[in-house]
């Protein structure tokens, strides 16, 4: 009994996660259609334009890693809604992009969602036993592959 969160998939369609409240008695009755879904690609590259190997691109929860020349894909994409892309890798930010999948992708040249990955870290401070108003030195040092 209580909220639940309920993801329906099958092959070649496009995953679906709902929320539900679950009765302590009884039944529960929903209605779901699963449409197919759309194969969505592109390119992960540096703020150099090259393509970044190692790159993390996540979409419904779904996780793809981009090759040596910065590609991925990823299948059974829900088509026809705005949904959030994110991408991250080692020592660059993480990217989180709001797009548009179409029904049907543009014709075979179209080369994809080319997202850029910008240098970057995440600094997260959990002061443990030492007031906030403290002083706080952080250095940042650059890694490769996000130049």
């Amino acid at each position: 009994p209580g909220l639940c969160e309920l993801r329906f998939s099958a092959a070649s369609t496009a995953p679906i996660t709902k929320r539900a409240a679950i009765p302590s008695e009884g039944e529960l009755e929903l209605e779901v259609t699963l449409t197919p879904g759309v194969a969505y690609f592109g390119r992960v590259l540096g703020s150099d334009g090259k393509g970044l190997a190692g790159a993390t691109v996540e979409i419904e929860g779904r996780r793809a890693t981009s090759d040596g020349a910065g590609r991925w894909s990823l299948a059974d994409v829900p088509s026809g809604n705005d949904i959030a892309v994110y991408a991250w890798a080692p020592g660059c930010a993480l990217q989180r992009l709001q797009v548009l999948v179409p029904n049907e992708l543009p014709a075979e040249d179209w080369p994809g969602l080319q997202i850029v990955l910008m240098r970057g870290a995440r600094l997260e401070v959990k002061p443990e036993g030492v007031p906030l108003s403290a002083p706080l030195r952080v250095s940042i040092v650059p890694k490769e592959g996000c130049a």
